[in-house]
């Protein structure tokens, strides 16, 4: 039996020789999660060109910013677009990736979606998921001194690319949602590259992965090919060398880690089959351990006392960023709601990092804490000079602005409830910032508005809806209408006529017509 097994292994290795520096799970097979298919209607012969895997001649194109390359046919066209416009892609997008632009390169066959990159200022690579399929796993490589990352699916193919420069990223749209089939995707990402180089050489990048991701920031650095002497320069001395298989192991925020490769005539030939994994439970003292034993649920485990979970929140504090923070209020809310604990300190750590979040918010309240409305006054001041989009300082691609908006939202509820004349206060506040996210916090207590901002919010929030061809954002505004005391009705009117009509006898259609009749009229709406 170990014969038949190391026998196997040693298939597996030699079926990934020669193999590309990203390619370090395997030979790339077929899954469940994939691109090139289009959902945009194209004539029979568009289809042919979009379906082709091999083309005889690319076109090289090339700005102050970036150099692309794309397959070179008279069906095959890229439009350069910047601002706010929407881009189409196929298929549904549920996502926390940052698609925003400050320069978009789309390639399109027909209506279809054949490509898109995306460039914007950045001081990170984005992290953000979509539901159209996982990545479990990310290489790292270094084009024109700046980094490089490929994100692969479970089968192997690379999901997304990115390559960060100084102050900007470039990014390659999700394969998962692009016409092009797998082999051209490939191409095109390869041949993608920035003007500009990022300040941190690779030494330094490394180090950040590292600090990142831990052992998986370190695992993207191996590249098949490498030998032992180069994957131990990257990831530390294996923690066991069996044969033919090499393993390293590290604690990173939460869990164990490790990962197992296997090694072929003393190089890297492809990770093992689990490739970077948890090895154990929550390390204890850590923000998920914290999680699990903080709650209402009685199912008769020994739970560590309240003071052992509030002494690691206090510890671990200083490194929660993002998501992790919200999830460290979390525990802290449920520390006095389900335990009946409340440490002061805690709250003091909670007011001194704050940054104005909901789940903050929530903590508060949860402690009775005589001074929330002050910290409600001011984290919605603070909320309004700020840029939503722009996400975490610390790490901006684990906030996005939809969780900001939610921040706004529940904010303002508070004041909504607590006290009406500061609400509108802070609404006058966000309204004055002209952002999408805190027009829509707005309107979405709409009904204590009076004329002024009522007229306001509504003008902006159509603005914004079509600037951005958010066809949900518009479904909301027409939700809205009756609620909203409207002190000029023609400038709204005036908007709204501008909101694509659609097709005739649709829904949409008739809900558009219906807010114009709404808003023919002069003054306020007929409900107040």
């Amino acid at each position: 039996m170990k014969f038949r097994v190391f026998s196997l292994l040693l298939l597996m290795s030699s079926a990934n020789a020669g193999a590309p520096w990203w390619q370090a799970l395997g030979p790339v097979e077929p899954g469940d999660f994939a691109g090139g298919h289009v959902d945009s209607k194209i004539p029979a012969e568009l289809k042919k060109v979009v379906a082709q895997t091999e083309f005889e001649e690319w076109t090289d194109y090339e700005d102050k910013f970036v150099r692309l390359r794309y397959p070179k046919h008279p069906d095959i066209k890229l439009e350069v677009t910047g601002g706010r416009e929407g881009i189409h892609v196929e298929g549904g997008v549920c996502t926390t990736v940052d698609n925003s632009f400050q320069q978009a390169y789309v390639l399109k066959v027909g209506a279809a979606t054949y490509g898109v990159f995306l460039l914007s200022p950045a001081k990170w690579l984005d992290d953000g998921i979509c539901f159209c399929g996982p990545m479990v796993h990310h290489a790292y490589s270094m084009r024109d001194k700046c980094l490089v990352r490929y994100s692969m699916l479970p089968g192997g193919a690379v999901k997304k690319a990115q390559v960060l420069g100084g102050k900007l990223r470039l990014m390659a749209f999700e394969w998962t949602h692009l016409a092009c089939p797998r082999e051209i995707y490939q191409a095109m990402i390869d041949g993608m590259a920035l003007k500009f180089a990022h300040p941190l050489g690779e030494a330094r990048l490394r180090e950040e992965t590292a600090r990142r991701y831990g052992l998986e920031g370190k695992a993207g650095w191996l590249h098949p090919g490498q030998d032992l002497a180069a994957m131990t320069a990257i990831m530390g001395k294996p923690a066991r060398t069996d044969g033919n298989r090499v393993s390293w192991q590290e604690d990173f925020e939460d869990y164990p880690m490790g990962l197992e490769v296997l090694v072929e005539d003393g190089k890297l030939s492809r990770f093992g089959d689990d490739g970077v994994e948890r090895t154990g439970g929550p390390l204890e003292g850590s923000l998920t351990w914290a999680e699990e034993a903080t709650g209402e649920e009685d199912d008769g485990a020994i739970r560590p006392a309240p003071e052992a979970i509030g002494a690691a929140l206090k510890k671990i504090a200083p490194t929660c960023h993002g998501y992790r923070w919200r999830n460290w209020c979390g525990v802290v809310t449920s520390l006095a709601k389900h335990r009946d604990y409340r440490d002061d300190e805690l709250i003091r750590l909670l007011v001194e990092r704050s940054s104005a979040r909901g789940c903050e918010l929530e903590a508060l309240t949860a402690y009775g804490h005589p001074e929330t409305g002050e910290w409600v006054k001011a984290s919605l001041e603070k909320l309004a000079a700020i840029d939503p989009r722009a996400g975490d300082p610390e790490d901006p691609s684990r906030d996005s602005a939809g969780w900001r908006a939610r921040d706004a939202v529940e904010l303002l509820g508070w004041q909504v409830e607590n006290d009406e004349a500061a609400a509108l206060e802070s609404a006058r506040l966000l309204l004055a910032a002209d952002r999408p996210e805190w027009t829509d916090a707005v309107l979405s207590h709409a009904d204590i508005l009076p004329p002024d901002i009522g007229t306001k919010v509504l003008v902006q929030a159509v603005r914004s809806a079509i600037a951005d061809q958010d066809g949900e954002a518009v479904e909301e505004i027409f939700d809205a209408l009756p609620k909203v005391d409207i002190g000029d009705k023609a400038a709204v009117r005036a908007e709204v006529e501008k909101i694509p009509e659609g097709e005739e006898g649709s829904e949409w259609y008739e809900r558009r017509r219906d807010a114009l009749e709404a808003l023919s009229g002069s003054g306020g709406n007929s409900e107040d």
